[in-house]
């Protein structure tokens, strides 16, 4: 997905066995924690100021997705 396509507040589908990153906002290459996506699930878009990630509220924070793993609902 192209992550010009999505805007804050906007409603996406996070499917199964995506990488869920924490980035820290001093160095964010290095990620602070991180998770598999362990069953699709639903996100709000809450940045997406990030290079190749879009910030997502899901699974109670805010995780740093690849944006090409999202689907736009």
């Amino acid at each position: 997905m192209n992550k010009t396509s999505l805007e804050i507040g906007e409603l996406v589908h996070i499917p199964a066995a995506v990488y869920l990153v924490k980035l820290d906002s001093s160095t964010p290459v290095v990620p602070r924690a991180a998770l598999i996506n362990p069953e699709p699930t639903l996100g709000v878009v809450t940045n997406i100021k990030h290079t190749d990630y879009v910030e997502v509220y899901c699974r109670g924070a805010k995780w740093a997705i690849p944006h090409k793993k999202l689907y736009k609902l």
